[in-house]
């Protein structure tokens, strides 16, 4: 069922008591206006009413001027209470409904302002109520303090006339005793009161928002609504002219039906036709004051029944926009997320699909609403996250990380599931494997071919040696008498000696003067590398590695290489933090990068563990030197040798001994040299 209300009435929350504010923001011109508004609306209801048919002693049946006075300061604030209370005054000064008399209407009229300002001023103030009166506490309070005032104002009315000493009805004087028995004004005063205001009040509030409200206008044109126009008009036939109680109930199903279809924005309207076509049945048909006092009772329980239902039916469709709003939000929100959203009932069936799952899946969001995730992904078992898949409608599978969290919603099991492609980062994954693998692979091959030099060098004298004295043996076989067989199993002897030892030197030379493959390479991009890599470790051991880098550096090498010099640089570091406890300092590595001068980069690494032992300082590049049980003590040999080989060098700071800080240069690109891209 589609609902009138205006947007700013279905976008707001209900209210819960909201503070009003006054109004010091309209400008001069506005604020004259509507003074001089007001002050000409009043004066025409001070002209107007004396001439419909009253109560006997001039009280009206419906008296909507309080309600103008009512209405100004709820919507504008208490700045506007003088203009209220002068509104009578300057009426009487002016000679408009003023009888001639001794000035009793004028001050009837003044006290009367004067309530129903303190009225409003309640409203504003404690009580806080919205002055569009969108919800049902609103309306239910602005009602009851409606009948209050009118009471006040029925209780005032009477005893100014008592001491005044005027008969309100015209014929008996209010000394006389049995007076407050016959047809008791106050009464008819407070029916009078409590209609024009809960009529009257209603109506100009909500009156102000129909012009805003496009759905209100649209609805005032259709079929439906001149039908029950239609029928309120049978029900009025129905009562006029007999004026007989029994057949006032018809009118309540009109008044039910357009409080069910427009909710308060249709009731007030109506009640003010109402209310206008039954003053007009009184004068034309000349009702006798029981049957006046008939339509009044049968008024003032139209408006509370109609206008209390038509707060609950408009607060009710109120909600219902706020919920479907709100789906709408939760839609678009869970829409603009990057993952993959999921909103389960208790069944496990889906209720809600943002756009990245139906992307992920491969299904419209049609198509999977009320289905399971049978096919789609598989939840962790243990609940939490967790990889795993989804299947597309291709039978394509996606790696993802699921997520899954159940909560209770108004009584009801409800599961919201978040699944993020992790596609990329399994790729990035597996670069950084392959780069690691790679960074590990040369630091084998370096360390095969140091050890293959170092085998080298040590092997070759000893197998020079070995052919020398296998020469001397042949030279002595020579001159005595052995048989040939020996002498010839010395020359095979001696030629693969010499062989042996032409292996070993080509082997050395082959190592000690491998090609390097170098390029431009940013240092920071490089160091930034070497990080990734070694994330993992300095998180297990729970060091912390801080990087400085100057920029636009560049140098020119091979960066696998170089790379592999500075991860055995930080591992040495690292290791050096085996063994201390977490009182024996803090865990700290620093990189540093900068430029030495125009034609060097130096590269930094200091940490703060124990240091070098003293008595290593002058052997720290010896081969298979270590301080290490599972160290082979070739990592810093490697290292000077591939700097070395680039052209620079690799050292240890003597001045910062026994603290641990490594240097090692590397040439820099000029200027007018290629930068990396």
């Amino acid at each position: 069922m589609t609902f009138p209300f205006d947007a700013a009435g279905a976008a707001g929350p209900i209210p819960v008591r909201p503070h009003i504010p006054v109004r010091p923001d309209i400008p001069f011109g506005h604020r004259l206006a509507i003074a001089l508004a007001f002050l000409g609306a009043y004066a025409l209801l001070n002209v107007g009413w004396p001439v419909l048919p009253p109560f006997p002693g001039a009280i009206p049946p419906w008296n909507p001027r309080p309600a103008l006075g009512l209405v100004l300061i709820l919507l504008l604030g208490p700045g506007w209470l003088p203009l209220a209370l002068a509104a009578p005054v300057l009426s009487m000064a002016a000679g408009i409904g003023n009888d001639g008399s001794d000035g009793w209407p004028a001050v009837v009229l003044l006290v009367e302002q004067a309530i129903y300002g303190g009225a409003a001023l309640l409203m504003r103030g404690s009580l806080r109520i919205d002055p569009d009166l969108r919800g049902f506490e609103d309306v239910l309070r602005f009602v009851g303090i409606s009948a209050a005032s009118a009471a006040v104002g029925a209780l005032s009315f009477i005893f100014l006339a008592t001491i005044a000493g005027h008969p309100v009805d015209g014929s008996v004087d209010p000394s006389v005793a049995g007076y407050w028995l016959k047809d008791p004004p106050i009464l008819r005063y407070w029916l009078s009161d409590m209609i024009g205001v809960s009529v009257t009040g209603p109506f100009l509030l909500v009156l102000r928002r129909i012009p805003r409200s496009g759905g209100i206008r649209k609805r005032l044109f259709r079929w439906e609504c001149a039908v029950q126009m239609l029928a309120v008009i049978v029900c009025l036939a129905l009562i006029f002219p007999r004026t007989v109680g029994s057949r006032f109930y018809p009118l309540f199903i009109p008044l039910v039906w357009v409080a069910a279809r427009f909710g308060l924005p249709g009731v007030a309207p109506l009640l003010m036709a109402l209310e206008i076509t039954f003053l007009g049945a009184m004068g034309l048909f000349g009702l006798q004051p029981n049957q006046v006092l008939k339509l009044q009772i049968l008024m003032v329980t139209l408006t509370s029944t109609g206008l209390l239902l038509g707060a609950v039916v408009s607060e009710r469709e109120r909600a219902r926009a706020l919920v479907i709003q709100g789906e709408a939000r939760l839609k678009a929100i869970i829409d603009m997320a990057p993952d993959g959203m999921l909103i389960l009932d208790a069944g496990g069936r889906i209720d809600m699909a943002n756009q990245r799952f139906e992307r992920l899946c491969g299904h419209p969001s049609g198509d999977l609403l009320g289905r399971t995730l049978d096919g789609l992904v598989a939840l962790p078992s243990s609940g939490g996250s967790g990889e795993t898949v989804v299947t597309a409608s291709d039978g394509s599978r996606t790696p993802v990380e699921a997520s899954a969290a159940a909560i209770d919603i108004a009584g009801r099991r409800t599961t919201i599931v978040a699944v993020r492609d992790i596609t990329e980062r399994k790729l990035a994954w597996s670069r950084i494997d392959r780069r690691r693998a790679e960074v590990e692979r040369l630091s084998r091959a370096a360390l095969t071919g140091e050890l293959a030099a170092v085998l080298a060098h040590e092997l070759n004298q000893p197998l020079s040696a070995v052919v020398s004295y296998i020469g001397a043996c042949q030279r002595l076989l020579a001159a005595s008498e052995v048989p040939p067989r020996a002498i010839e199993q010395m020359d095979k002897a001696s030629r693969q000696a010499a062989r042996a030892a032409d292996v070993v030197r080509r082997l050395r030379e082959f190592v000690c003067n491998a090609t390097l493959e170098t390029a431009p390479v940013v240092v920071g991009d490089l160091i930034a590398e070497v990080m990734v890599l070694l994330a993992d470790e300095a998180e297990r051991i729970g060091a912390a590695i801080t990087v400085e880098t100057a920029p636009g550096l560049v140098v020119d090498v091979d960066r696998l290489q170089i790379e592999q010099v500075l991860i055995n640089l930080l591992r040495n570091s690292l290791g050096a933090f085996d063994g201390l406890s977490p009182e024996e300092g803090t865990r700290s590595i620093r990189v540093q990068a900068r430029r030495d001068d125009d034609a060097w980069v130096r590269v930094t690494v200091q940490d703060s563990g124990p240091g070098f032992p003293s008595e290593l300082s002058a052997q720290l590049f010896t081969p298979f030197l270590t301080t290490r049980p599972s160290g082979m003590g070739l990592g810093l040999s490697i290292s000077r040798s591939i700097v070395q080989a680039h052209g620079g060098q690799l050292w240890a700071d003597e001045d910062e001994f026994p603290r641990a800080v490594m240097h090692f240069t590397l040439r820099a690109v000029s200027p007018a040299e290629d930068q990396p891209s």
